[in-house]
């Protein structure tokens, strides 16, 4: 009986037109649950910022990051049977995301300090290092890695792509951008809050949908099988 050879390597475009259509596309093969997912990462922060004084609401960051980082691991989790055309469910999703939580939170630290050092130092390298770990996430919950071997993992994947990186991360980033310049004309911060809300989580659902696709496209790419034939993140 022959062994089963790997599934051949479809060779994904890796370019900013590309990458925002492969996403776009990924984003509403299942709107509801990273819809779900990205307004589970925001409401609730948002709801109580709003409604709590300036004191109480700053004791919540810490809350909200890791919330944040639990979200996007969730999504990345998502996104591979997605991409395979498999259907998962948001509890197993949200459970891929907690079962990583706190190498994520590891990874989040170092990479925060990293970026946060270059961008006081010349600015510069900040924005190289923000790009070199953009699949930092993918890499540590997909892959299982630690916080250095993620950053490891990411800086590696992401050679000689990383203004595709930047390119493809700028439109959704401009019309946030906008979004919350017209709703800052909105009279009242709960208003304001509001109408921003919806642009807020289809950034968030977006931007973590598009850095899982990159991640497994380069892979694909760079490992030379297709991507149903990767490491299964549900094994």
């Amino acid at each position: 009986m022959e062994t089963p050879q790997p599934a051949p390597a479809v060779i994904y475009e890796v370019t900013v037109s590309s990458i925002l259509i492969r996403a776009w596309s990924t984003l509403f093969q299942s709107p509801g649950l990273f819809f779900g997912l990205a307004a589970l990462s925001i409401l609730p922060t948002t709801l109580i910022t709003t409604l709590t004084p300036l004191e109480a609401s700053r004791a919540l960051g810490i809350a909200d990051r890791i919330l944040t980082l639990i979200i996007q691991g969730a999504m990345t989790y998502a996104v591979y049977p997605v991409l395979c055309d498999e259907e998962v469910t948001f509890g197993e999703s949200l459970s891929g995301g907690l079962s990583r939580l706190w190498p994520l939170c590891a990874t989040s630290l170092l990479t925060s300090l990293g970026i946060g050092l270059g961008l006081i130092l010349l600015v510069i390298p900040g924005l190289i290092l923000a790009c070199a770990w953009s699949l930092t996430i993918p890499a540590c919950v997909v892959e299982e890695l630690g916080p250095v071997d993620s950053i490891k993992r990411s800086a590696e994947l992401t050679k000689g792509h990383r203004l595709t990186i930047v390119g493809a991360a700028l439109p959704p980033g401009i019309l946030l951008v906008a979004a919350v310049f017209f709703a800052a004309k909105a009279e009242g911060a709960m208003l304001a809050s509001l109408a921003i809300l919806p642009f807020i989580i289809l950034f968030q659902a977006f931007m973590c949908v598009m850095i899982a696709v990159i991640y497994f496209d380069l892979r694909a790419n760079e490992e030379g099988v297709a991507v149903d034939s990767l490491a299964n993140v549900f094994d």
